[in-house]
């Protein structure tokens, strides 16, 4: 019966470490499980900023051709006189902006003015003078 009895216990040992070797598996696997989604999402995220990078250089790349289109314009505004042409388009934008430019500065010049006259003005004595 030793032998018998050694059989079982062993038997016992066995499904022991086979339960044990199960929790750990079932733990492990969970574990995996959330870090799975973890990665998921941080690699979601990382596409979606990816993404919107995309967005802002196709925007950034529409706003530099804008830039170089305007620099030509004002290259072949400043080369008239070689035969350079210009569109009305072109000139009416430059115009505009020629004009903006002059408001402000007719605006900050009476600003000055304004402020030189400020400081520059007498109080009246006793309201006669």
């Amino acid at each position: 019966m030793d032998v018998m009895e050694e059989v079982v216990n062993s038997l016992a040992e066995l499904g022991k470490t086979v339960k044990s070797t199960r929790i750990d598996l079932n733990t492990m696997t969970k574990h995996f499980k959330n870090e799975n989604s973890r990665v998921t999402k941080v690699l979601e995220s990382l596409i979606n900023e990816i993404n919107g990078l995309d967005e802002r250089f196709t925007e950034l790349e529409e706003k530099f051709s804008k830039i170089e289109e305007q620099n030509k314009a004002l290259k072949s505004f400043g080369n008239s006189n070689a035969g350079a042409s210009i569109s009305d388009t072109e000139r009416k934008a430059i115009f505009d902006d020629l004009q903006e430019r002059e408001k402000r500065l007719v605006e900050q010049v009476q600003k000055q003015l304004d402020d030189f006259y400020k400081r520059n003005r007498r109080k009246k004595f006793l309201g006669i003078f």
